[in-house]
């Protein structure tokens, strides 16, 4: 989820760095205030996709590579949870 949401507010920062400085990199004081943030928010984009790679691999490593000979189930679900949705694990050995 932070992935996406730095994602967005990478690509508006950058419209708005766009629109404020000209093509001798000269800046109005939105342009520079979004080139901050840009820069701010870079490391942030980074840690999460990261994160979510990381995450993402081991979780689906442990899901195809569990056996199930011995009766034991393993399995991701989506569920309605209060006013949205929500991932769950289920197990059983």
């Amino acid at each position: 989820m932070l992935t996406a949401i730095t994602s967005v507010m990478m690509l508006h920062e950058q419209s708005l760095r766009n629109a404020n400085c000209d093509t001798e990199k000269i800046c109005t004081l939105a342009g520079v205030n979004a080139n901050s943030s840009l820069g701010q928010l870079g490391g942030w984009n980074a840690t999460s996709w990261i994160v979510t790679v990381a995450g993402l691999s081991a979780g689906g490593y442990l899901l195809w590579s569990h056996r199930e000979d011995n009766g034991a189930r393993v399995g991701v679900a989506v569920d309605p949870v209060g006013t949205g949705m929500g991932l769950g694990l289920r197990s059983t050995f």
